[in-house]
């Protein structure tokens, strides 16, 4: 439901009242469009401290980027959320509550799902496109958003645990799906062994799905938006973030189950979008990981989600009782699919045969 507020007091903008329309992407923030006389002006975001619990972590992350971009007279840009009167990034309004605004860009759109090998392309590029700009700079230096956020141990464990600690009925109820999911089990020891700590740390987005890509109408190079969760990490993160949003027609909450399957040619084009945005970077570690970046984040999903059904959704919700074990069983389906292609399935027989007990 849209409302008026006035905003002149927070921002450096014209005193009166400005419409706020919801906007319904999007599953941690809340975001509304402001409007000035039927106009978009800017983007006005109240931001989930329950699930980003230093916001302005994210802010020094971004500042630490741009003065990079700046200082080696970088043609490329970052969007940073808008100043207030009082020279921040984040309007706290109290120690729980907090905002932020972005300026609309406009002849822009964004899109909630990839329906062509282009927009796969084109949306791998701009992430690879974006890690680039940061070749030489340290990532260490940055702060590290979510802790653990991928890392395949540790939502292994947590998914063993909730296995044996969980809701009675719903481990009863996970047996029927548990062989399928435990096949992978051998692909944490791949992790550990090939991947974690193994690969360079580079500035990672970590969210790649395709609505956080900005396409503009007059421009061929879509903009990388949504850079709460840059961080430190490894290439395995957005490319396998890519190969779980981008592969398949039907989305993760979709129990259309044999719709659900990976299609080659959008994974050929993440590659070679990917590979090109990052312009010749990648090293021959991160070359040779590339097809099991999407068995490791899609089975990591999986975890997940098995992992918030069996603890009873406390943290992805659920629409109704049984979703986050329909959200499982729909990354396994894919899962299945993805290491049939030719290229997944010899690296993954291969790694198979050294890594399963």
């Amino acid at each position: 439901m849209s409302e008026l507020v006035d905003l002149s007091h927070v921002y450096h903008w014209a005193e009166g009242e400005y419409l706020l329309h919801p906007i319904s992407s999007g599953l941690l923030h809340t975001t509304w469009r402001v409007e000035v006389e039927g106009e978009p002006y800017a983007i006005l975001q109240k931001i989930n401290v329950q699930v980003f619990k230093h916001p302005n972590d994210i802010v020094f992350n971004l500042e630490l980027l741009n003065k990079y971009l700046q200082v080696n007279n970088s043609s490329y840009s970052i969007m940073l959320p808008a100043l207030t009167k009082l020279g921040d990034r984040i309007w706290w309004q109290d120690e729980n509550n907090c905002w932020r605004a972005f300026p609309f860009i406009k002849d822009s759109i964004t899109i909630e799902r990839v329906t062509s090998v282009e927009e796969a392309y084109n949306a791998a590029y701009a992430f690879g496109h974006f890690t680039a700009q940061f070749q030489f700079f340290d990532a260490t230096q940055l702060k590290v958003i979510l802790p653990n956020f991928h890392d395949l141990s540790l939502r292994f464990r947590q998914f063993s645990d909730a296995l044996q600690n969980g809701i009675e009925q719903r481990i009863q109820k996970f047996a029927t799906i548990l062989h399928d999911l435990q096949f992978f089990t051998w692909v944490s020891h791949y992790w550990e062994s090939e991947i974690n700590n193994k690969l360079p740390i580079r500035v990672i987005h970590h969210d790649t799905k395709i609505s956080n890509v900005l396409f503009l109408r007059n421009s061929e190079d879509p903009v990388v938006i949504d850079l709460d969760t840059v961080m430190p990490g490894t290439i395995i993160s957005d490319i396998g973030d890519m190969m779980r949003t981008y592969l398949s027609e039907e989305n993760e909450t979709s129990c259309n189950w044999e719709a659900i399957h990976a299609r080659a040619s959008y994974y050929t084009n993440i590659i070679e979008g990917y590979s090109k945005g990052m312009g010749g970077m990648l090293t021959d570690a991160e070359i040779n990981a590339i097809p099991m970046s999407g068995v490791i984040l899609i089975w990591m999903q999986a975890l997940r989600f098995g992992t918030d059904y069996l603890l009873g959704d406390p943290y992805y919700g659920a629409s109704y009782p049984e979703q986050n074990f329909d959200r499982c069983k729909n990354q396994l389906h894919l899962l299945k699919s993805y290491i049939q292609m030719s290229d997944v399935q010899i690296a993954f027989n291969s790694w198979k045969s050294k890594y399963a007990l």
